[in-house]
């Protein structure tokens, strides 16, 4: 009997031993379960984050992209704007400018006017062929320029080579040099015995006159030359007027005969001026338009001075 009790308690240790082991197993396994729902539940939570970020992180990304998007849109259309305003700008200005011309054209200025007559003039009605015999001995094209206005007057003047040589001191070719050196010229020079030297032709503006004034005629301040045929003679003037080019020891040394101006010299000039007057409608031969360098430049020249005699033209 106590046999079979032993073996009952031992069956009865064993039998709670086992259930309180499955039951810890039970336990176990529960707490297992709970764990992995909850780590379930946090990566859930934690993918439904990630999840949300990136949801959030694509719409804003879309969102940027879509505002460039419109701003490139919008610069866009602003820069076809801003071409299509500027050619209706460019369009408007050269309208402007064809309507300008047009009504420049139509209604032109007083100085136009005027500009375009002397041209008309020279252009047309200005004969450049001389009809009196002369000599052509040209001067180099850099000792003259293109004539663009009508020719009106002639300017008279004397040169010499007194001032090398007092002896001897008509020589063309040493004043001929003495011009192409110093870049001065004439349309003509006029030699003792009256032969006629062409040094550059009437279809140019000679460098002889320079800077002066005419007191009739103030628009040709400075530039006489433009408008007027210069002649040369081969003479000298009085000591005083000499002396702005030479010593007076020099002046002493010149023989009388070769002081002032010959009759040859005279008449070449007569045929000169009546020439010019038939071929140039606005040159005429009076003292407002034949002019001597003393009277253009004032103070600054003295050809040809005082020697020479201006009743032989009749004034």
């Amino acid at each position: 009997m106590r046999k079979l009790l032993l073996i009952l308690l031992a069956f009865g240790i064993i039998f709670s031993l086992g259930c309180t082991s499955n039951d810890k197993k039970a336990s176990l396994q529960k707490e297992e379960r709970v764990e992995n729902s909850v780590e379930q539940e946090v990566k859930e939570g934690y993918d439904n984050d990630n999840n949300q970020r990136d949801v959030k992180e694509k719409k804003k990304t879309e969102k940027k992209r879509s505002k460039q998007t419109k701003e490139k849109d919008k610069k866009k259309y602003e820069s076809r704007s801003s071409d299509f305003v500027k050619s209706e700008s460019i369009k408007e200005s050269e309208k402007s400018n064809t309507t300008n011309k047009a009504t420049t054209k139509q209604n032109p200025s007083k100085k136009q006017r005027k500009d375009t007559k002397k041209k008309r003039l020279s252009n047309k009605n200005d004969n450049y062929n001389p009809n009196f015999q002369r000599i052509k001995k040209p001067l180099p094209q850099s000792n003259s320029e293109e004539r663009k206005e009508a020719v009106t007057h002639v300017v008279l003047h004397f040169s010499s080579y007194a001032s090398v040589d007092p002896t001897n001191p008509y020589q063309v070719d040493k004043v001929f040099n003495l011009f192409k050196e110093y870049g001065v010229s004439a349309h003509y020079l006029i030699d003792r015995d009256g032969t006629i030297y062409e040094l550059v032709h009437e279809s140019r503006v000679a460098y002889h006159a320079g800077k002066g004034t005419l007191e009739k005629f103030p628009d040709y301040k400075d530039k006489l030359n433009h408008y007027s045929i210069g002649i040369e003679l081969m003479a000298i003037g009085t000591k005083d007027e000499m002396l702005p080019m030479m010593s007076e020891n020099t002046y002493n040394k010149i023989d009388k005969k070769h002081i002032g101006f010959t009759e040859a010299q005279y008449e070449s000039v007569r045929k000169i001026l009546k020439d010019l007057e038939k071929r140039y409608p606005h040159f005429k031969r009076n003292r407002d338009h034949i002019v001597g360098h003393d009277e253009y430049a004032k103070g600054r020249k003295t050809d040809p001075g005082s020697l020479f005699n201006w009743s032989k033209f009749g004034f």
